[in-house]
């Protein structure tokens, strides 16, 4: 995709997609199990929901056939990545003027060729620009044009009431009309609207869309004739024309330029700033829409500029996603900190061009290995004005040339590899200064003939009885200090056993396991994490989130270990806090927590070693077992729910200071040999004293399990880790994913927390228990829901302490606490019931969500 030319529409004109073009052989729909469709459609629903309305019809459409896409889907999706590529600096904009509130409300007719359904679109605007766009499939079989135009005005019309009441809550848009005026570019339809008589093909519509004559005969709506060619709803319904297509998204406000533009403009400060200071109480979700820090990303950029450079003609480097996906942290050959890319590996990937200007965009950049590729040229000049480099490892390559004057002044360059490479000239004299230095297998001045070795450490002719003398010096001189430091260690540790049992860490560089431990805790050497992970080799990861990577390692004992290399080595405090936060995580025991083994810091480097769960984690049985491997049976699910209740329990009631995990989920739940659950992970966001407001500038966690009120302000508390440990019940009973977006092809609800509580109120829990899991008792499964729907309760005070959760698996009466919430659930029914919100999709409102109605605003 690097390499493609840039689109000017996102969906085709007159392109048109069925299932009949999903593959049907084995061996097509194997090779296209090969293609990042569903990663690609997550990404650009994401861009779709943030800032770009444009593409939301043509992900709506790809979307549909996420779970056996074809070729000409996968055509689909790239036309949107090109003009995504095209367009990648276009933003919502907004204007100082016009203040009013307009609605437009489109259908195509049978555009699903598989069903015969139509789809519906709408987008309301408010200072010039959108603030609430969808376009869905409609649920009913609409038998003639006019009455998908109804059905879609009627959907657009609950969306039109739900905007107007938000806005008078705010109270921040002078002179708000009493209605919002809808236009509809269908006269039938905006006639039966008003009379039901007008239009005799109305007689078979159903009887829930005809709700908008109320609301047009109440006065709270208007909905009046507009043009086609003036519809600004059509692009979210069909493929358009290039120009009818770019009026039309013009006229909705997104335009070139920067969301900070925005944020600076006259325009927020008497509207925009004080709707975000009552949003973030009454609809966080939105204040999170509204106020978003995150720029384009100039290193995701730069490393795709790079890929494009080195040619990576045998697509090796396949996760790298230049469509609003940052690096850090989840692509593979870098390490980040502080969510900057800091670590650059690429070496062996068969490499055959050169090395883009933009490396010089990694500001932060400490290593860079691109050893044993195939890459020419001469070496970059420009490297030596990147003065974080640290390594530089191009051995075994085809640079040419000399080594640019310009690396000399690398003053913290300390491993240097330029061997077996074509290059010539003199070498810049502070390079030999590098503690580390090859330049062997190269026609560099080196060596025999001159007075500096081409390899760091070796010797040249004339200087042997001055290197052995000065061996002789620097032998007896550490002798003596290793035995002065010995001796002081012995004296210390003896007074600090006198007075107060304290744990002692010590590492000596270059020594082999020297050490002092108490307990089972104990400081790794850098070498023996390295022998462990075979030098961090990326086939030895086996899990990667939020806080870092996880490596398999062997230690020289025979022990199985998992390595765990944190991303945020910067710890508020420094290293001295950092050993503060493991010593409490080390005392943390209980047989539900993962146990520390021991640890390595530096001030770059934070990693964690724990023991290593032959059974992985919850998430692995749940969805990654291998052919041949049997999943977990309801009695061990339900074991696992009790012991991963009691191990936040300890955490939170046991624990001084109180551990809040934050990201709890079926990943961070770990399995023993036997099945036995323990929690991995926890301690590693922050320590909390629930004396203190723990507010963090990071939300931290995954998205499907992050307690709302935790998203929308960075409060966290225990009853964030009782949110998340709900949905992880979910998950148990189910074996789906908190957020599918697969489920979009038959489903409304990309939310497994709320496709559960629709299937609830309809009496169908038993559609989603895990078809894999045989169950002897129904009532059990019911009740483990119960649990789950009590622990994600919107508010945090209606949610249960882990106790009282622990107590319920273990059969404490809950009837009137599910009693209470069934009560409020069908108030809640009642009243949004003609509404969509955010996250909580009504029947009439969504079909498929292969759209995505959500907006800024929602």
């Amino acid at each position: 995709m690097q390499d493609s030319k840039k689109g000017n529409l996102p969906f085709r004109h007159g392109v048109t997609l069925s299932k009949s073009q999903c593959p049907s052989k084995p061996k097509e729909i194997e090779s296209m199990k090969a293609v990042p469709y569903a990663s690609a459609c997550g990404s650009l629903m994401y861009a779709m929901l943030c800032t770009r309305p444009d593409i939301c019809f043509a992900v709506g459409m790809v979307s549909r056939y996420q779970s056996n896409p074809g070729q000409e889907h996968w055509s689909a999706v790239k036309a949107i990545l090109k003009y995504m590529r095209r367009t990648k600096e276009y933003m919502l904009v907004y204007k100082s003027s016009d203040l009013l509130p307009l609605g437009y409300t489109d259908s195509d007719f049978q555009t699903d060729k598989d069903k015969r359904k139509s789809t519906s679109g709408c987008v309301f605007t408010l200072g010039g620009g959108a603030v609430i766009w969808r376009s869905v499939k409609q649920k009913c079989i609409a038998d003639s044009t006019m009455e998908a135009e109804y059905v879609a005005a009627s959907e657009a019309a609950k969306e039109a009431i739900w905007f107007r009441n938000f806005l008078l809550d705010l109270d921040v848009v002078p002179n708000l009309p009493q209605q919002i005026t809808i236009y509809c570019d269908n006269t039938g339809a905006v006639a039966n609207t008003k009379e039901p008589r007008a239009h005799k093909a109305a007689k078979h519509i159903e009887r829930k869309y005809h709700l908008i004559r109320q609301f047009v005969k109440r006065g709270d709506i208007i909905v009046a004739d507009i043009a086609s060619k003036d519809n600004r709803a059509d692009p979210f319904t069909k493929s358009l024309p290039a120009k009818a297509f770019q009026e039309h998204v013009e006229a909705i406000g997104v335009f070139t330029g920067s969301f900070y533009c925005l944020l600076c403009s006259e325009f927020l400060q008497p509207w925009l700033m004080e709707v975000l200071q009552k949003v973030g109480k009454g609809h966080p979700e939105t204040a999170v829409w509204i106020y978003s820090d995150n720029s384009p990303d100039i290193e995701g950029e730069a490393l795709i500029e790079i890929l494009e450079s080195l040619n990576d003609s045998n697509n090796r480097i396949k996760d790298w996603n230049y469509y609003f996906v940052k690096p850090c942290p989840s692509w593979s050959h870098v390490t980040c900190r502080d969510e900057h890319v800091i670590y650059l590996s690429l070496a062996s990937n068969g490499f055959s061009g050169t090395l883009s200007p933009s490396i010089t965009k990694l500001k932060f950049l400490v290593s860079l290995d691109l050893e044993d590729n195939n890459l020419s040229g001469e070496l970059p000049d420009y490297l030596g004005t990147m003065p974080q480099l640290q390594n530089i490892k191009f051995a075994r390559n085809g640079f040419n040339g000399s080594i640019p004057s310009s690396w000399g002044q690398l003053s913290r360059l300390k491993h240097l590899d330029l061997s077996s490479n074509d290059l010539t000239g003199r070498i810049p004299t502070p390079l030999f200064s590098v503690p580390v230095f090859n330049f062997s297998g190269t026609h560099l001045a080196c060596g025999s003939s001159l007075q500096e070795p081409c390899v760091s450490g070796s010797s040249i002719p004339g200087s042997t009885r001055k290197s052995k003398l000065k061996a002789v010096i620097t032998g007896v001189t550490s002798g003596a200090f290793v035995l002065l430091l010995l001796g002081a260690i012995f004296m210390y540790r003896s007074y600090r056993v006198r007075t107060y049992k304290r744990d002692v860490y010590v590492d000596v560089e270059g020594e082999y396991e020297c050490k002092l431990s108490f307990g089972q805790l104990r400081r790794f050497s850098w070498r023996e994490i390295q022998l462990a992970t075979d030098n961090f080799n990326e086939n030895n990861i086996i899990g990667q989130g939020g806080f870092g990577k996880v490596y398999k390692g062997l230690l020289l004992d025979g022990t199985r270990v998992a390595v765990k290399r944190l991303n945020d080595y910067q710890s508020p405090g420094g290293e001295e806090a950092f050993l503060r936060e493991i010593d409490l995580i080390s005392v943390a025991v209980h047989k539900n927590l993962l146990r520390l083994i021991g640890f390595y810091t530096t001030s770059v480097e934070r990693i964690l070693i724990y023991p290593f769960m032959r059974n992985i984690s919850v998430a692995y049985q749940l969805r990654d077992l291998k052919p041949g491997e049997k999943g977990l049976d309801w009695q061990t699910r339900k074991r696992i729910a009790l012991g991963a209740a009691q191990g936040l329990e300890y955490l939170h009631e046991h624990c001084n200071p109180k551990i809040i995990h934050r990201d709890l989920k079926a990943a961070n739940i770990l399995l023993d040999d036997d099945f036995e659950p323990v929690l991995g992970d926890f301690g590693l966001a922050k320590l909390v004293d629930t004396r203190l407001t723990h507010i963090t500038t990071q939300v931290r966690g995954t998205m499907g399990h992050i307690a709302p009120e935790y998203l929308s302000t960075g409060k966290s508390s225990e009853k964030t880790d009782v949110f998340g440990y709900g949905i992880t019940l979910l998950e148990l009973v189910t074996g789906q994913r908190a957020i599918d977006f697969s489920r979009l092809e038959e489903e409304e609800d990309v939310l497994l927390l709320d496709h559960i509580k629709k299937l609830l109120r309809e009496k169908r829990l038993a559609y989603i228990v895990d078809e894999h899991m045989k169950i002897d008792d129904p009532t059990e499964v019911e009740t483990v829901i119960q649990i789950a729907l009590l622990c994600t309760q919107s508010s945090p005070e209606d949610r249960p302490t882990m106790s009282e959760v622990v107590g319920m698996l273990q059969g404490d009466v809950m009837t009137d606490r599910w009693a209470e919430w069934e009560q409020q659930e069908e108030v809640r029914n009642q009243e949004f019931s003609l509404l969509s919100y955010q996250y909580i999709w009504s029947e009439e409102t969504t079909q498929d969500q292969e759209a995505i109605q959500l907006s800024q605003a929602r």
